[in-house]
């Protein structure tokens, strides 16, 4: 099988917990604005968490964190789609919570999902009664600049190797903690192997374009009655304390938790207390 040679260096216990994720949770689908959406349904519980993943794309990414939360809550997991800006992401979002009937949910999100929770609220702000924000950023213009030279570049590179230079950045990116090394490397070389293409990772660098060509006000969600929660890292190498700082004056009525030497992925580094926080904040 597939599965097994990808994973065959992988811890038995990391290796399993996602074999078993996957054969547990069936696909969904929904055609929505004439986009195939793939999700996820799973828990138990009155809130629902709609949980936006990273820049990974798929739902699984969160197979190891969903069983924390699902005990409690109503979930719903998105892949992404290849779409090419953030509010055509956001309004698929909207389309999933009409198709499983849900009118207001608590946001989960980080790094690249963070910036489009962030889209997603100022669209629909009636959607989202809870936010947390983690390990992501604000708008950055001349980021929307930077990002011009690697998407060219990657129209040029064959696929092949666009999709080992994604796979070497998220790598760096994650940073995992040394028991989960052989899990990531296996799990980002079937990603871009079998799941990811060339065309996958244009997208998410022009939705990242997009994303740092808007313009975010801290009066942008006047008139909003949600809560936001911003966790950060001291140490996170991916987003800058500049832009943490811009998060802070963005959202200057959130409630802001910093880890200390958790890296760009808290919720793996400090798994514990990410997730009793997580629960705390949206209660139960």
């Amino acid at each position: 099988m597939a599965f097994d040679h990808y994973y065959a260096g992988v811890p038995a216990e990391q290796r399993e917990a996602l074999r078993s994720f996957r054969e547990e949770h069936a696909a969904k689908h929904a055609i929505i604005h004439g986009t195939e959406w793939t999700y996820y349904t799973m828990g138990q519980g009155e809130q629902v968490i709609l949980w936006l993943v990273g820049g990974l794309r798929v739902a699984d990414a969160a197979h190891s964190y969903i069983p924390l939360m699902q005990d409690h809550y109503r979930i719903i997991v998105p892949d992404y789609p290849m779409l090419n800006t953030m509010d055509e992401l956001a309004n698929g979002l909207a389309g999933l919570l009409d198709a499983e009937g849900i009118d207001r949910a608590c946001v989960l999100s980080g790094s690249f999902g963070g910036m489009l929770a962030q889209v997603f609220v100022r669209l629909f702000p009636a959607r989202v009664s809870k936010l947390v924000l983690s390990s992501t950023t604000a708008p950055d213009p001349e980021q929307a600049k930077a990002q011009n030279a690697p998407i060219t570049l990657l129209g040029w590179l064959p696929g092949v190797l666009a999709r080992i230079l994604a796979k070497q950045q998220l790598y760096n990116i994650i940073d995992p903690p040394a028991h989960e090394a052989m899990f990531y490397k296996a799990y980002l070389n079937e990603l871009f192997s079998i799941r990811l293409d060339k065309a996958a990772i244009i997208s998410t660098l022009r939705c990242l374009k997009d994303y740092n060509l808007h313009r975010f006000s801290p009066t942008d969600l006047v008139g909003w009655d949600g809560d936001i929660l911003i966790i950060d890292s001291a140490d996170d190498a991916t987003f800058s304390e500049q832009g943490q700082q811009a998060m802070r004056r963005l959202y200057p009525h959130a409630e802001v938790y910093t880890f200390q030497d958790a890296g760009h992925s808290p919720a793996s580094t400090q798994q514990g207390p990410f997730f009793s926080k997580v629960r705390e904040f949206f209660g139960s």
